[in-house]
């Protein structure tokens, strides 16, 4: 029964979560949310520095699959 339980909490945390890497209580959330304003910005050469220190968000969005017209820069999270 104590298994059952768990394994029903377990997929309700995971259900919660916009994604596999917890972004939105994770230190990487802040640091995207800080690139996405430096870039409706214009600040390219802050931006660069962002993703010299973090190589993978720089990955991360490039990979973005989807459209950018999509995209509002101005609503970062």
């Amino acid at each position: 029964m104590k298994s059952i339980f768990a394994s029903a909490l377990m997929a309700a945390v995971s259900a919660n979560n916009v994604h596999k890497y917890f972004a939105e209580s994770n230190f990487i959330c802040g640091i995207c949310q800080e690139a996405v304003t430096l870039a409706n910005k214009g600040q390219m050469e802050e931006l660069g520095q962002i993703y010299k220190l973090f190589p993978a968000l720089e990955a991360a969005m490039d990979s973005y699959m989807g459209s950018i017209d999509v995209l509002d820069l101005t609503k970062p999270k």
